[in-house]
């Protein structure tokens, strides 16, 4: 009955130990800085226009996805409807997690946003 007890406070006084040092020692590690430095920032505009084209190429792959989401809804074909719909959410999310970074990197480096170029046959304000 004795060994009993000592074998059960032991296992619980290692526990203690072992748990309290994990805790420790979790405490003791610091996160990196998140202030950008001049040169990250001196990349940045490049950075941005990179993400830029890609948020380009990924709203026109979302309107094509839509359009053929549309034609196989008029046709029936659940199927292709419901794989279409996975895609277009994907890529919806794709699109937001690139805007978000976008205006990170934005207010990071205090940049103004990319000017969006013009379409053909937009009217263009004067000065």
């Amino acid at each position: 009955m004795h060994a009993r007890k000592l074998l059960v406070a032991a296992t619980a006084i290692g526990a203690l130990t072992i748990g309290t040092a994990g805790a420790a020692f979790a405490d003791t590690t610091t996160p990196p800085p998140s202030t950008p430095t001049t040169a990250t920032c001196a990349k940045a505009p490049a950075a941005l226009a990179r993400l830029q084209t890609r948020k380009h190429r990924i709203e026109h792959r979302i309107d094509l996805l839509q359009q053929a989401d549309a034609k196989a809804k008029t046709a029936h074909r659940t199927k292709l409807v419901t794989r279409l719909e996975k895609r277009i959410d994907r890529s919806q999310r794709l699109d937001a997690a690139l805007t978000t970074r976008m205006t990170k990197i934005e207010t990071a480096c205090k940049l103004a946003p990319p000017v969006a170029a013009a379409t053909p046959g937009a009217v263009v304000p004067a000065h």
